[in-house]
């Protein structure tokens, strides 16, 4: 029974330090301060955030359970229990609004790249009607897991150059889960857009129920795009070639 024992106790080990070694996830945010964005974390390893400007204030729900550390244009988080909280950084006038939260079987975040939008810039970003100066129908379907699609309705551009897809979210899992947990970032070639938002309807996807969304980039007329999408741990990309 000691050898027994003594060798259970070997497998469990070598399994949490299998499951600490976990990869972790390099990650883009946009944001304008309006949103609250989710940071996954794993216990033994740190977290960068990196803001692209120096953080002035920095506010944790409870710091009892991180260290946190100031960088020249960011900060680092140190999980120091599974615990979820709250985390707001001042720089200027810009807001920045996380929520720390344990990956589960999830990855966790490595690092964070976070992108400023300037509000005048995410003004179309609300779900009213648009009118385009060209409109594609798109319809492109993609499978995230089972029971879970996403759908590229149409693209639209105006004059200025700004573009818009439309977005349809078809959750037919008995779960509800975060829009926010949808992330959707274009690109051309390995360079992400800059000015680019993502907007979703309501903050949670409900089960049996469709849910609208937007990307909207402004200001480019830029062809051959691929939309990244990420869920999950996972990325998709989705080629809009002749966009």
């Amino acid at each position: 029974m000691k050898v027994r024992s003594k060798v259970i106790s070997m497998v469990l080990f070598a399994c949490s330090h299998i499951y600490a070694a976990m990869p972790a996830n390099k990650r883009m945010i946009m944001t304008s301060g309006e949103k609250v964005h989710s940071i996954r974390y794993q216990l033994g390893q740190s977290t960068i955030i990196d803001l692209d400007v120096r953080p002035e204030v920095v506010i944790c729900g409870n710091k009892n359970y991180f260290n946190i550390e100031k960088l020249k244009t960011g900060i680092t988080v140190q999980p120091l229990s599974n615990f979820s909280t709250n985390l707001t950084i001042l720089s200027g006038e810009r807001r920045f609004l996380f929520y720390l939260l344990p990956a589960g079987a999830q990855s966790p975040d490595g690092f964070v790249e976070v992108k400023w939008i300037p509000p005048h810039e995410t003004k179309l970003i609300n779900l009213r009607p648009i009118k385009p100066d060209t409109q594609i129908e798109l319809n492109r379907k993609i499978k995230l897991e089972t029971g879970l699609q996403i759908e590229f309705v149409r693209n639209k551009v105006n004059s200025s150059g700004r573009q818009i897809f439309d977005i349809l979210i078809k959750n037919d899992r008995l779960k509800i889960f975060s829009a926010n947990s949808i992330e959707i970032i274009a690109f051309v070639g390995e360079q992400p857009l800059k000015h680019q938002a993502l907007v979703w309807e309501k903050e949670s996807v409900k089960e049996k129920s469709p849910m609208s969304g937007r990307l909207i980039i402004a200001n480019v007329r830029a062809k051959n795009l691929i939309l990244h999408i990420r869920f999950s741990g996972r990325t998709l990309k989705v080629n809009m070639k002749g966009i």
